[in-house]
């Protein structure tokens, strides 16, 4: 096993770490979802949205 970690998440995208989806009773794991259109930089956006509380936050891209 290596002991040093990657300086970088491997794996899923996840939210940025400052990122507080629950609420008082809110369980659901939040989903991504991708910008319907593309922004200033002709790019589109990935986000994380809980359905049950309704917290979002743009998913940091590497």
């Amino acid at each position: 096993y290596a002991q040093d970690s990657p300086k970088t998440p491997v794996g899923l995208l996840q939210p940025s770490p400052g990122f507080s989806h629950h609420g008082s009773g809110c369980s659901q794991i939040p989903k991504l979802r991708v910008a319907c259109s593309a922004g200033l930089n002709d790019q589109r956006t990935m986000w994380s949205f809980c359905e049950q509380c309704g917290a979002i936050s743009m998913v940091e891209q590497d």
